[in-house]
């Protein structure tokens, strides 16, 4: 009130507080309302703090001048100028550095998506970073939903969504993740470059009895087991792998061949597609695998070839 009463008939100081307490009052309600802060909620108070600056600036430059009886040399704002423009470059350097390309991740994810995926398939991701493809689950996972799903205000239900949607592929391991469903994907999923997909790494697992190795598949689906970049050849439920095979719902064993130790399970229609993992003879166990409809594994005891379960007349299959 004292600024504005000093000259109560001009309207430049009234513009100026207006101006002021629009930038503070827009910072006061983002930082005590707004749940969930970024760097781009700050985008409508920048400008004007930038512009509150340089009239500060201004002012001390004119406080100066009178002091002092003389005019202030015009080198002082260009080195001022220059000191602003230098530590703004230093501090967006600091945030990103602009001699890096920081989205090659984001790009790789993209380009992978597009190329091995299909329109129509759902890809489990954050928060549709994705971009093409449908998500699997409605809940959006930023700071307000981790935070309702670890207090259990919202059901967890992204594990059955996935599931549910029958859904092969997801982004890489991100511990934005809520903890249950990042074991849920690290469980299911096996990386191949910048996506992972249905599957199930064995190599990491303990034991489930003498030299065998348990996974769970989450809906029924032709899965490939692969070891050391190879076509496998142990054995998977009793029976002998010979190609791919269509594995139900539930809890399954392999029991790794002589010599076999990098061992993976993984969804046959990723191979089909070309999409293998970075590891030598892995072309060639996608080459072996392609479009083999009739390589199943064949059961010791009944000597049938096991496929997948008949179609339903509505499309469907059974099981």
């Amino acid at each position: 009130r004292r600024y504005l009463a000093a000259r109560p008939h001009s309207g430049e100081r009234e513009r100026r507080a207006i101006f002021l307490l629009t930038a503070a009052l827009y910072l006061a309600l983002v930082e005590s309302f707004w749940p969930l802060i970024t760097a781009q909620d700050f985008l409508p108070s920048t400008p004007m703090l930038v512009l509150l600056v340089v009239a500060t600036i201004n002012r001390v430059l004119a406080r100066l001048e009178r002091s002092q009886g003389r005019r202030v040399s015009p080198g002082w704002g260009t080195a001022i100028a220059g000191t602003a423009v230098v530590i703004g470059l230093g501090l967006v350097n600091l945030a990103e550095a602009s001699w890096r390309d920081a989205n090659q991740e984001e790009t790789g994810l993209l380009a992978a998506v597009l190329r091995f995926t299909r329109p129509g398939e759902p890809i489990m991701d954050l928060k549709g970073e994705t971009v093409f493809r449908v998500r699997p689950s409605y809940l959006v996972l930023e700071g307000v939903t981790r935070a309702r799903l670890a207090m259990g205000l919202l059901p967890d239900c992204l594990a059955r969504d996935v599931a549910r949607t029958r859904t092969h592929f997801a982004i890489p391991d991100d511990r934005e993740f809520p903890p249950a469903v990042r074991r849920f994907l690290n469980d299911h999923f096996v990386q191949i470059g910048a996506l992972r997909v249905l599957g199930a790494d064995l190599s990491r697992r303990p034991p489930g009895g003498p030299d065998t190795r348990a996974f769970d598949v989450i809906y029924p689906e032709r899965f490939s087991v692969i070891a050391d970049g190879e076509p496998a050849h142990g054995t998977l439920d009793g029976a002998r792998c010979r190609g791919p095979r269509w594995l139900r719902q539930g809890l399954h064993h392999y029991r790794p061949g002589p010599g076999e130790r990098r061992v993976e399970v993984i969804w046959e229609g990723a191979l089909a597609r070309g999409l293998v993992p970075a590891r030598p003879g892995m072309a060639a166990a996608a080459q072996a695998f392609d479009g083999s409809e009739r390589a199943w594994c064949v059961h010791p005891t009944d000597h049938r070839t096991e496929g997948p379960p008949a179609p339903r007349r509505d499309g469907r299959l059974h099981g």
